[in-house]
């Protein structure tokens, strides 16, 4: 009886081991919403589970969605922000021309913001694409005014 019991705790550890590594990230928060004079007006739960079992299309537009560009337009300086749980994930992020590469940062685990200066260049539209270590890559779009 003894012996079967083991077993069954074995395989039961085994198969929880072998489920954790299909998930390549997990992170759980809470978001608040508030309204203009800061009252608190939502409260929400949010769970990002990143799995080699999505497809890449799933992948890119849950990074897309983690992904923030400020202010778009731009008169030349503007702000990259990215959710801190796909930080380790994003493996480098270029600004781009419709000629040429701006800009080419490789991104740190720690890292979840970028300063971009756009000031010197002329006015038109740039694309910022962030390339993500399961080679997959997401391509924002930044007007210059």
């Amino acid at each position: 009886m003894k012996t079967i019991l083991f077993t069954l705790l074995v395989c039961f550890v085994f198969s929880l081991s072998a489920q954790q590594l299909g998930t390549i990230g997990t992170e759980t928060k809470l978001q608040f919403t508030y309204d203009n004079s800061g009252n608190q007006i939502e409260r929400k739960f949010q769970s990002l589970v990143i799995s080699p079992k999505q497809s890449e299309e799933e992948l890119s537009k849950l990074y897309e969605e983690l992904i923030k560009i400020y202010p778009n337009p731009t008169k030349g300086k503007f702000y990259i922000q990215w959710e801190k749980e796909i930080s380790s994930h994003i493996s480098m992020v270029e600004v781009l021309s419709t000629s040429a590469i701006i800009q080419a940062n490789r991104i740190e685990s720690n890292q979840n913001m970028l300063n971009i200066d756009l000031t010197s260049k002329l006015s038109g539209i740039y694309f910022v694409n962030f390339t993500f270590t399961d080679g997959s890559i997401v391509s924002k779009k930044v007007i210059k005014l």
